[in-house]
């Protein structure tokens, strides 16, 4: 659990440091954005299609 928030946490700052809304950033990796934010605030955890996507994005930071 307290590697899936640091994953949150580091989205999140991902997403700001981008200047992007939660609603622009899960338009970019194809979810809605009541998914998005429940995956950022860590309500929900990461469907296997979207891992390599934001595994890419988080680890460029």
């Amino acid at each position: 659990m307290k590697i899936m928030k640091l994953c949150n946490e580091k989205l999140r700052k991902l997403r700001i440091s981008a200047n992007m809304t939660q609603e622009q950033m899960a338009d970019e990796i194809g979810m809605s954005y009541s998914n998005y934010n429940r995956l950022e605030s860590g309500k929900r955890n990461i469907k296997m299609e979207h891992r390599s996507f934001l595994g890419i994005l988080v680890c460029q930071q």
